[in-house]
């Protein structure tokens, strides 16, 4: 998130019994004021928990958020908002041990062929070698598939049925590759 002017926002603590009104220019100036007013630093220092990781997974999200329709995004910020009123210690050890266990996993998302990543291939029937293969064909299918659908749909419409003309030029146009 980055502002750009400074904006104003409205941040509580976990129980929502603290309320206080914080002047940022960006996410990381947002979440820095944040730690200081609710002095956060201390928990997550005593807690092994990481500020940096955790403002990762934040901008990950608003980056997300970003792409989304606002509608969803609302229904999400409400639902992530729901899922911290209660236990927030809890939930932020389980955190902890999601962010440091995919440091541990082997990343596959480099990785290209069946031999590599089996798991990725495990219920596609396919003979595609990789990763790009299989999703080059399936997007292929796809297309083709609005093609059709969209030639069916235009044959079907009253202007192509009623006007010879017209016809004669769609059909000039299907027939070209």
């Amino acid at each position: 998130m980055t502002v750009g002017k400074v904006k104003g926002f409205k941040v509580t603590n976990s129980r929502r019994t603290k309320l206080v009104g914080i002047a940022a220019k960006s996410l990381k100036e947002l979440l820095a004021k944040s730690c200081e007013k609710f002095d956060v630093r201390f928990y997550f220092q005593k807690k092994s928990i990481s500020i940096h990781k955790i403002r990762i997974v934040i901008e990950r999200l608003m980056r997300v958020g970003n792409y989304l329709n606002l509608g969803i995004a609302q229904h999400v910020s409400k639902f992530v908002q729901k899922f911290f009123d209660h236990n927030i210690k809890e939930k932020l050890r389980q955190l902890n041990r999601i962010v440091n266990a995919g440091e541990e996993e082997d990343d596959k998302t480099g990785v290209s062929s069946r031999d590599e990543d089996p798991d990725w291939f495990t219920g596609l029937e396919t003979n595609a070698r990789t990763k790009e293969a299989f999703m080059f064909k399936r997007s292929q299918e796809r297309i083709r598939g609005y093609l059709y659908k969209s030639r069916s749909d235009i044959r079907k419409s009253p202007p192509y049925e009623s006007d010879e003309h017209i016809r004669f030029i769609i059909e000039s146009i299907f027939s070209e590759k």
